[in-house]
């Protein structure tokens, strides 16, 4: 339950005379879910491991965390800092793609108002973007360049979804 909701029924609860424990109220006025880092007026999650289920897209996975919950989108240096704080050595896909026109938009249809891609990013042929440099984890091998220290976004194959990813929502 969303802890708007829950704070609305623990109010009505409160009002009939029935007693309400403590931590449903620090539950209820949480701005963040479990396991999410509050940053501005959202919250984010890091899934930490490689999706389980292949075929599912980005917003499938998020969703699974939380119904209200959309791939991560980045308009500022701070919520980009914050992202790449959250993540490993292997980095996490964002909500950021070429759309078919050739332009690259976030999963929620804003524009591409700020960036911080790797030197000689983005490529050609490579339409979803991830934070960080990638080592790939299939079937257990580790290809690839070094972590890219500075947290630059890299452009990959959309088709290589096997990476952590980066969600968002609004409390």
């Amino acid at each position: 339950m969303r802890p708007a909701a829950l704070l609305v029924l623990l109010c009505a609860a409160a009002r009939a005379g029935a007693t309400v424990a403590p931590e449903e109220w620090e539950k209820a006025v949480a701005a963040c879910p479990e396991s999410w880092v509050e940053h501005g007026d959202l919250c984010f999650f890091y899934s930490g491991t490689m999706p389980e289920i292949e075929g599912r897209t980005l917003a499938d996975h998020c969703s699974f965390a939380d119904p209200a919950a959309v791939p991560a989108v980045v308009h500022d240096a701070a919520t980009d800092a914050l992202l790449a704080s959250l993540t490993d050595r292997y980095g996490a896909w964002l909500g950021l793609s070429r759309g078919t026109d050739g332009t690259w938009v976030w999963s929620d249809g804003s524009s591409l108002n700020y960036t911080n891609w790797g030197q000689g990013e983005p490529q050609e042929g490579r339409d979803c973007a991830a934070l960080g440099s990638y080592k790939s984890r299939v079937a257990g091998n580790e290809v690839g360049g070094v972590v890219d220290a500075n947290s630059t976004w890299k452009s990959w194959p959309c088709s290589n979804f096997y990476e952590p990813y980066l969600c968002q929502l609004s409390p």
